[in-house]
């Protein structure tokens, strides 16, 4: 986008080594795209959307990286639609945000959403991933195009994970699940330095 376009053009042109580091920093900073979401109170919330009381908790909205995306989760502990009682639903939405002029749409970064296993050691860990690819076609511009309301349409995976896998491992600890969210900014440099290219197909 054009903050990122402006960043690396100045770290081509800058003379010194603090002014470079200064300005890798700042790359590094937009760049990084980890945000990591928790859910308390897990059997409660789990419960009173097996009753349908409440189907679907989203989380409060966050961004991609430094003046990035706007985004937030939804997560439907006993299942969306017809993956109610068997599967755990994820989605993810973007939001309207302050920099949305500044960024290129329509929204085409790659999207990890990791359910987080709680295990002790680190080597015994073993997340769930399921990976978003956005397409930017034009069946997809309720997803992916920017926002001119609250929100877009959600997006995401409605069987990420099946309820008997959620007890195998420590996915649940503490009554408490986390998710991790993590974009792909490493293809937006190329983009950037393209062009604008094709938009939507």
């Amino acid at each position: 986008d054009d903050v990122l376009r402006i960043q690396l053009a100045s770290f081509r042109t800058s003379s010194t080594l603090s002014e470079r580091l200064e300005l890798f920093s700042n790359i590094l900073s937009f760049l990084e795209g980890c945000k990591k979401v928790y859910f308390l109170w897990w059997n409660e919330r789990f419960n009173l959307a097996s009753t349908n009381k409440r189907p679907c908790i989203a989380s409060p909205p966050f961004y991609s990286c430094r003046h990035g995306y706007k985004l937030a989760l939804s997560l439907c502990p006993y299942g969306d639609s017809e993956a109610r009682g068997e599967f755990m639903s994820l989605y993810i939405c973007i939001c309207k945000g302050e920099y949305d002029p500044l960024l290129d749409w329509p929204f085409r970064l790659p999207i990890n959403l990791n359910l987080l296993d709680q295990a002790l050691t680190p080597e015994a860990r073993k997340n769930i991933t399921f990976t978003i690819q956005p397409n930017p076609c034009n069946d997809n511009k309720s997803f992916l195009a920017m926002p001119t309301s609250q929100r877009n349409t959600s997006f995401g995976a409605q069987q990420f994970c099946s309820l008997e896998g959620l007890k195998t491992r420590d996915y649940i600890k503490d009554d408490t699940v986390f998710i991790s969210v993590t974009i792909d900014h490493s293809n937006l440099i190329d983009f950037i330095l393209k062009g604008d290219g094709e938009k939507w197909r």
